[in-house]
């Protein structure tokens, strides 16, 4: 699974199900511009930190616009995976 098939997989969890996810077509593309709004944006954090074991403080300060910025901040801080 590469990290794009990743990130759908887990915003398709993280967004509520009665709302329609549309995937994004790039890493580099802004969250708002594709209807991820900052709950959605929190929950996929929240399970990103779990996967890759990051701290629960750390992870707090992860403010991502992209998912490629998810990507950045776990290469930094990852624990496990």
């Amino acid at each position: 699974m590469d990290k794009l098939e990743l990130f759908h997989a887990i915003a398709r969890v993280a967004k509520p199900a009665y709302l329609s996810y549309t995937p994004i077509e790039s890493l580099d593309t802004k969250f708002v511009d594709n209807g991820l709004d900052s709950l959605d944006v929190l929950l996929i954090c929240v399970y990103y930190s779990e996967l890759y074991g990051i701290e629960e403080e750390v992870a707090k300060t992860m403010l991502p616009t992209t998912p490629q910025e998810i990507y950045d901040f776990i290469e930094a801080h990852k624990t496990k995976g």
